[in-house]
This record gives structure tokens, C-alpha cells and sequence, in this order.
């Protein structure tokens, strides 16, 4: 198929996809880590930064939804009052 000279592939276009969704996922689960621990002022200690860079890890070898899993954990942690 071609529209306007640009030839449209299925399977590249698949292949692009799901380079570009791998790459989108590790962003965002890393995002949205790193933005809970700033928001409730935890991101001074070193095992929540740990769990939050677990959190693009499992991204990377599991997907969006394992990337998610330690950021649903982070998101019920307690916000840190203290001022150090």
C-alpha cells in the first residue's frame, strides 16, 4: 500500500512499534517512580530509589504492566514528613 509516496510495511511497522512502546515503557515506569518518591518526599532514601529503578528494570524484561508493579507499591507508602 502507498499513500502519497510513502510505502506502508505491516511487519516493519509492527517491528517499529514495539521498539518504540519498549522504549516508551521503561520512560514512563521510570517517570512515574521517580515522580511518587519526589512527591512524597522520599527520594532520599536508597532503597526507595532502588525499588523505583526496579521498577524500569522489570519494564525492560517484563513490560508496561511489570514496570508498573513497584510504582503501585511506591504510591502506598506513607508520605515522609521529616525535615532533615
Amino acid at each position: 500500500m502507498s499513500i502519497i509516496g510513502f510505502e506502508f510495511l505491516p511487519r516493519e511497522g509492527f517491528e517499529l512499534g514495539l521498539k518504540v512502546g519498549s522504549i516508551i515503557a521503561v520512560i514512563s515506569c521510570l517517570f512515574i517512580a521517580f515522580f511518587t518518591l519526589k512527591k512524597k518526599n522520599l527520594h532520599a532514601h536508597i532503597g526507595f530509589i532502588l525499588v523505583g529503578l526496579l521498577a524500569g528494570l522489570l519494564a525492560v524484561f517484563i513490560g508496561g504492566v511489570g514496570g508498573l508493579i513497584p510504582c503501585a507499591y511506591l504510591s502506598t507508602l506513607p508520605v515522609n514528613n521529616d525535615n532533615n
